[in-house]
């Protein structure tokens, strides 16, 4: 999809007019905004293009460009990729950057390019699942250490290898695994008296088991399954110093239900976090018998 809107614009005033400096008028004549999306797949290869870009940092406050699906944004994302998937493993590859339109926000860091590989699950029950999880960046940065900005820039690998053991049943379910993540960095741009290679190896382990009852009940003349659902996850990691670790992409996650049960609080891999909790949940689902379908979710 390829869309675009151009005009000139009669409110602007040439450096030379009387009043050109006023804040009615905007940075140039020509005004235009762009956008092309693309997804695409060919067997197991899927492409990606999302590409966004304005010829000023004062369109959106001008102008509403809706008709294009363009929504207002301080970061326009412009990015491509390229994946593979099959049956045991999906990979891929991506370059992304953005265009920053509020001269009061400092730019995103580029992704140039960001490569992830990932073993699938199997699905299979009472039988050993392995894992296996990685990711190179190349991080660059318009305002970097080297070109006089503040941003630190390089290389980061991450990987997380190891095993589980799920097993389930219509009734309730156990899965053990234990886990080794890995972080490290090659930095060509960084804050003085900072190891330029930082590192850090962690060991996780996770218990994740539920139970499952069910009854049938009515209400307003119709019939519903529902279902009780106590859980409890016990999660376990190792702390390990990351005081020169860079902070490229990672977020503390907001806390909610579901976070109860991952493990990790953080997005991005820039932050091994260590934990030694149980989280103990309960949910309850009201099915309609008639059309299958969950009308009621309470946690």
């Amino acid at each position: 999809v390829v869309a675009g809107a151009m005009l000139k614009d009669d409110q602007y005033k040439p450096d030379d007019t009387i009043g050109a400096n006023s804040s009615d008028s905007p940075p140039r004549e020509d005004r235009w905004v762009g956008r092309v999306t693309h997804n695409g797949n060919i067997g197991p290869i899927t492409t990606q293009l999302d590409y966004n870009k304005v010829s000023d940092e004062d369109f959106f406050d001008d102008l509403t460009p809706d008709s294009l699906e363009l929504s207002r944004s301080d970061h326009l994302k412009q990015s491509a990729s390229l994946g593979y998937r099959d049956n045991n493993w999906q990979a891929k590859l991506i370059a992304q950057q953005y265009q920053t339109i509020d001269n009061l926000l400092s730019s995103q860091y580029q992704f140039m390019p960001r490569l992830t590989i990932e073993k699938n699950n199997s699905g299979a029950n009472f039988s050993p699942e392995w894992l296996f999880e990685a990711e190179f960046t190349d991080f660059e940065h318009d305002q970097s250490i080297d070109d006089g900005g503040s941003f630190v820039t390089g290389e980061r690998s991450f990987a997380k290898a190891g095993i589980s053991y799920p097993m389930r049943w219509a009734s309730g379910f156990i899965v053990p695994s234990v886990k080794v993540r890995s972080v490290s960095y090659d930095l060509n741009s960084f804050q003085a008296g900072a190891d330029p290679t930082p590192s850090a190896t962690t060991p996780l382990a996770t218990l994740d088991m539920g139970l499952v009852f069910e009854r049938g009940t009515q209400f307003a003349d119709s019939n519903y399954l529902q279902t009780l659902e106590p859980r409890v996850y016990y999660f376990y990691s190792d702390y390990k110093a990351q005081d020169d670790n860079p902070d490229f992409d990672t977020r503390a996650l907001k806390f909610s239900y579901s976070q109860l049960f991952r493990d990790t609080r953080f997005s991005g891999h820039d932050r091994l976090d260590d934990a030694n909790q149980a989280s103990i949940g309960i949910t309850s689902r009201f099915i309609n018998d008639s059309e299958g379908r969950e009308v009621l979710n309470i946690s």
